[in-house]
């Protein structure tokens, strides 16, 4: 079952009661989220070993990542990913999505990565 719920005119909150009684949530922008709810979708939601969140309309169809449906420039996946700027895997609002080069992804990664390490000390 899945459930939209208005946070503020621009964001909808996306909540998806999987077949195993589990909840997942994430943001979308609101006219997306209109846009899910018109088609019926999601029908089917996982999770990647990453934490994005992966939709599909049938168990058959391909997986496709809710962040990579939202970005507006045509990409090759092959050399650009889309990155949360956040950090928030569950946050796909299209202000916290940038597209970036693999290159450059790990490069915020690992800058990331560093500064948690340094906050922790």
């Amino acid at each position: 079952m899945t459930t939209f719920q208005s946070i503020d005119p621009e964001t909808t909150a996306v909540k998806i009661t999987r077949r195993n009684g589990e909840s997942i949530s994430y943001l979308l922008d609101s006219d997306i989220a209109w846009l899910f709810q018109q088609a019926g979708l999601p029908l089917y939601v996982k999770t990647n070993k990453y934490g994005h969140y992966l939709v599909t309309k049938s168990l058959t169809s391909k997986n496709v990542g809710v962040h990579r449906l939202f970005i507006e420039e045509d990409y090759d996946p092959k050399t650009h990913v889309v990155h949360h700027v956040s950090g928030d895997c569950t946050d796909s609002r299209s202000c916290n999505l940038q597209l970036v080069t693999r290159s450059e992804h790990r490069k915020l990664h690992l800058a990331l990565r560093k500064s948690r390490q340094e906050a922790s000390q």
